[in-house]
Parts: C-alpha cells; structure tokens; sequence
C-alpha cells in the first residue's frame, strides 16, 4: 500500500514538473525568432537619447516591458532615436533607435515629449 501511494505521488510529481513551463528567456529554442510585444504601449511620440550607464556602452532593446524579457537589439548609449509608446506605468518605453525597435525602461533615457 505504501509503496503504491509513493509510486503514485511520484507519478504527479513527474506529470506536474514536465508540464510546467519556464517562462525565463532561456528557455526559447535557438534560432526562434522573439517577436516585439506593442500590445502594452500606449502611443506616444517624442524623442529619446540613451543616458550614460555606468560601467556600460550599450543598452539592450527587450521584446516587452520587463527586464527578464528577451534583448531583441543593442544599442550604443549616446544613440538617439524616436519614441513609439510607452507602458501603463510610465516605467518603459517602446522606442525606435538605428532602425532597431525594442522597449527600454525610462530611467535610461532622456526624452521629450512635445505638448
């Protein structure tokens, strides 16, 4: 009896961890391609220059608005650029720098917005 109950606890620990998907960035097999999530902008025009970052040269353009998200481009700090739209919380921004389009949080760029 003992053992039927170990094997079946067993069994569901292995149903539910092979069914669980990890939704970190590592996960996405090679060579698929991460599409740009727009659905959380709110359209906005302006422009954008990345900021100086210390210890850094370049800034990663990420797939949605989340540091965990996928860097879908890089790009060099000092690099200007458009704004597209930026996120509910006013934390990210959906921007367009050297043909490269991707979502950055606020804190690293100046921007201006035209009234």
């Amino acid at each position: 009896m003992i053992r039927t109950l170990f094997f079946i606890a067993a069994l569901l620990f292995l149903l539910v961890a092979c069914s669980t998907q990890d939704a970190s960035p590592t996960t996405m097999p090679t060579g698929t391609p991460v599409p740009l999530d727009q659905s959380f902008a709110t359209p906005a025009v302006g422009a954008v220059t990345v900021l100086p970052i210390p210890g850094a040269t370049s800034l990663a353009l990420r797939s949605h608005p989340e540091m965990r998200a996928y860097a879908l481009a890089v790009v060099e700090v000092g690099a200007s650029g458009r704004l597209l739209g930026m996120d509910a919380t006013g934390k990210w921004m959906l921007v367009k720098i050297d043909e490269k389009t991707g979502w950055v949080p606020t804190q690293y760029l100046d921007y201006t917005i035209p009234q």
